[in-house]
């Protein structure tokens, strides 16, 4: 996995008060981090805020009713439920406040409210239900049924503690998970359920059943699977946190947290069938390096002799050719009451239980015996290794009453299990942590409510907390709330087996001095809306933030598919194209428009300063790029050519900008290339030799060269002109571009350890280039092979997307350029230009099919 861009985008607006609640504005910043498989945009449609104090759980499962564009925000704070107005969400840039139903205000006879836990919205009917707990905790809670507007329908008694519900998807049944946690001293611990309400004759003739683990046969539970409260009977030990149900609606999955397990459910028989242990992540795996200690003054990933409890409360499921794939975010959690607490730190272990800790290489893959005991005599359980990391009490201990393996809470990723096997299939291993190191690495591993640096690296890390499923264009993405670090994981998983990072993004704000949170934090709840049900007519995220008491709304677009960029001339499409790959850039490179001689040497400059290409009239700019250098928020230009080429004019015109100007050229565009390469330096090893006379060759291989930092250097076809020459120096080896009718063999015995890529056409060449150079992606960008302004510009741009460069005739595939395509996977085609240039058939033939 490699980072492309990590991009921070600003909009200022003001925000609206009322008295209970808050519609916010997207006052603070997005940011997103994506990686080289960049197939979405993601931005901020608006926010709503419920008024409560930080940490008080103002808002934290959120779902959401097409029908009247609504969405229901449980609000603990208020002992409430917060329905939002999204209808106007994309005019208004906020989510607006419909009403605020009180529980305390509903007639639930003499149950005592303690609050809301979650809120599910009926597939198909104008009704939703909540799950309640009773005042104490371990007495049977309650579930409402509410018409959408917030009027109680009816309510039922279900198991202890209910913490998450759902409906099936043809609306038959509603599920509640019964956690049935124990009181604090641990002297009562009721029975985990699944309450199956049956509402196929309507909310109001509802009829419970339950679902309990005490006749479940014991052959049924993995071996693996942890029962360990005090003198508890598995059918008490089991909490039941959340549920996701198979597409058929014939299975539902349960998540039991603190067993690290998950039980199937038979919808058809109202039964539990198995529990399956989920295993442990053994962390001494390269794959699976984590940061363990909150006591070091750097991020430190690497692995370590620990097995994770892997430990899911949200989970997910969706299906792949007929087969159910259950998704698990890797929380982790404790025991942790005063009657009973399993938690400590491996440098208190020994003292905390009195037994000994000898660690046993078996139970590791990446160690052996000889390096698990010099590990432990080079100081593995100090503060600054392994002392500090929280670990269970409950598991390594050996029949000699000596801890012999460490299992630390959660897993600091995500999972996919095969569900009729229940084997996993996949885990992202160490690649959040990773990522966050790369994107936000001041505040790697920091908390949900400080900006502290490392305080969550002792315990479970980013903390994955909730999951959703989303189809956008095609593709199936899961989204994974980050409930410590406060954004969201998103990972292509249309294979199962092979997901892939795409995006990371948060409007988390961290700029307070004094630490204090700003805007969104702890992402409890998330829900997924298709383009076709959204407010926005686009794919959206929603996500209830439990410690800033916010409600976000994202929109969440594709960037796969075919996507024209141009405008009324070869200015403006430069234009769009900078529009398209820069929010902001300090540098500008400025081009002559209609003669390029100048600027084929340019991209890789332009790459390496991450700037666009603009073009420029020989003694104006033409409004569209001065608009844009003022968007772009520049600060310097680097003009390419002399004042022949582009007019001292224009150099004065972008001082008038503000910009600082520096200007490139030779006496001739040969000159003026190797000048280029003399100010990209970085002393590369390689050029890319080319006809100073044939652009299509240079442009061909224009996003390589910037890629790989190699100077693009001209030739005449039969000689070496001297600026040339001296470009050359200290370069190894050469790559040349085109025939010998372009670059003839007595060039290319003087070059430097030449090798040649070419056809017997430009196209051809182009073909060449993609088929031997080309990177293997998803992307490619066509253009004209005629007229060269759109492939100039769009070289920089595709040199950031690790774009595959394709010419062809304005109506015309030909025929190398179809097989270069052909042979390539890919997924998102920009065509460079307009009709004009690339006609809508050829584009329509080269559109990008899956």
């Amino acid at each position: 996995m490699k980072k492309t861009s990590f991009v921070l985008s600003t909009v200022l607006t003001a925000a609206l008060f009322s008295s209970s609640a808050v519609a916010a504005s997207p006052a603070e910043s997005i940011s997103t981090y994506h990686s080289d498989k960049d197939e979405l945009a993601i931005s901020f449609a608006g926010r709503y805020d419920s008024g409560a104090e930080l940490d008080s759980g103002g808002s934290e499962i959120v779902e959401y009713d097409k029908k009247h564009q609504r969405a229901f925000s449980i609000n603990g704070d208020a002992n409430a439920l917060d329905i939002l107005d999204l209808s106007d969400t994309e005019k208004r840039g906020e989510i607006s406040l419909f009403k605020r139903v009180k529980f305390a205000d509903l007639a639930l006879g003499d149950f005592s409210v303690d609050g809301p836990t979650s809120v599910a919205v009926h597939p198909d009917n104008d009704f939703i239900a909540v799950a309640i707990v009773n005042d104490t905790k371990t007495e049977n809670g309650e579930v409402v049924f509410l018409n959408t507007d917030g009027e109680l329908i009816a309510s039922y008694q279900v198991g202890a503690l209910p913490d998450m519900l759902t409906f099936t998807s043809d609306g038959s049944k509603l599920l509640v998970a019964n956690e049935a946690e124990p009181n604090d001293d641990y002297t009562k611990d009721p029975e985990g359920s699944v309450s199956i309400i049956d509402i196929s004759s309507g909310p109001a003739n509802g009829k419970v059943a339950t679902a309990g683990f005490k006749n479940l046969d014991n052959s049924k539970v993995d071996d693996n699977v942890r029962t360990f409260g005090p003198e508890a009977t598995a059918a008490q030990d089991f909490e039941p946190e959340y549920i996701t149900v198979s597409d058929d609606n014939k299975k539902a999955y349960v998540s039991l947290q603190e067993n690290n397990a998950i039980a199937e459910l038979d919808l058809m028989n109202g039964e539990f069938t198995a529990v399956h242990g989920l295993g442990f992540k053994d962390h001494s795996l390269e794959r699976n390096a984590l940061d363990a200690s909150n006591d070091t003054n750097s991020i430190n990933m690497k692995p370590m002799p620990v097995l994770g409890m892997y430990q899911p409360d949200a989970i997910a499921s969706y299906t792949v050719d007929g087969k159910t794939y259950i998704i698990t975010p890797n929380e982790g959690d404790s025991r942790d009451y005063d009657g009973y607490s399993e938690e400590t730190r491996v440098g208190d272990l020994e003292e905390d239980t009195g037994k000994d800790v000898h660690l046993n290489a078996d139970f590791y893959e990446g160690f052996n015996q000889d390096e698990l005991d010099k590990m432990v005599e080079n100081g593995l359980f100090d503060d600054d290794q392994l002392g500090r990391l929280h670990v269970t009490t409950a598991n390594g201990l050996n029949e000699d009453d000596e801890y012999e393996a460490l299992y630390s809470f959660g897993g600091r990723s995500f999972s996919i299990y095969q569900a009729d096997q229940f084997q996993q299939v996949y885990d992202s291993g160490d690649e959040f942590e990773n990522i966050i190191a790369d994107a936000r690495p001041e505040y790697f591993n920091t908390n949900n409510d400080d900006n502290g640096f490392k305080s969550r690296s002792d315990d479970k890390g980013p903390e994955p907390e909730s999951a959703e499923v989303g189809k956008i264009n095609g593709k199936t993405y899961a989204f994974i709330g980050l409930e410590r670090q406060g954004g969201i994981m998103v990972y292509n998983i249309d294979n199962p087996e092979k997901p892939y990072f795409v995006n990371y993004f948060s409007t988390r704000d961290f700029s307070s001095e004094d630490e204090a949170i700003k805007g969104d934090s702890a992402p409890e709840g998330l829900t997924f809306i298709a383009a076709e049900d959204s407010p926005t007519d686009k794919p959206m995220l929603l996500a209830g933030y439990e410690v800033s008491g916010t409600v976000a709304a994202y929109n969440v677009e594709s960037l796969l598919g075919e996507k024209r960029l141009a405008g009324k001339n070869r200015y403006e499409t430069a234009v769009e194209i900078s529009k398209e790959g820069w929010e902001q850039a300090d540098t500008v490179v400025i081009a002559r428009g209609d003669i390029f001689a100048d600027a084929l040497a340019g991209t890789p400059l332009a790459y390496k300063e991450d700037a666009p290409i603009l073009l420029s009239h020989n003694e104006y700019l033409d409004d569209s790029i001065r608009e844009e250098v003022s968007r772009l928020q520049a600060k310097h230009a680097i003009i390419l050519g002399g004042p022949n080429a582009v007019s001292s004019h224009v150099q004065y015109q972008l001082s008038g900008l503000g910009l600082s100007v520096e200007r490139i050229y030779g006496d001739t565009r040969f000159g003026t290339a190797a000048n280029v390469a003399a100010r990209l330096d970085g002393q590369p090893e390689k050029a890319i030799v080319v006809n100073g006379d044939r652009f299509a060759d240079a442009l061909a291989a224009a996003p390589y060269a910037a890629k790989h930092g190699y100077p693009i250097l001209l030739s005449k076809e039969n000689k070496i002109p001297e600026k040339t020459e001296l470009g050359l120096t200290n370069i190894d080896s050469s790559i040349v571009i085109g025939g010998e009718g372009v670059v003839g063999p007595k060039v290319m015995s003087m070059l430097p350890d030449a090798k040649r890529y070419a056809g017997t056409n430009r196209f051809e060449t182009a073909a060449k280039v993609v088929n031997e150079l080309y990177e293997s992606g998803n992307t490619a960008f066509v253009s004209t092979g005629y007229e060269f302004a759109d492939a100039l510009t769009g070289s920089v741009l595709a040199a950031k997307k690790n774009a595959a460069a394709l010419l062809v005739k304005q109506n015309q595939i030909p025929d190398s350029i179809a097989k270069a395509y052909n042979d390539l996977s890919i997924e998102k085609l920009y065509i460079l230009g307009g009709p004009g240039a690339v006609n809508e058939e050829v584009a329509e033939q080269l559109k990008p099919e899956w």
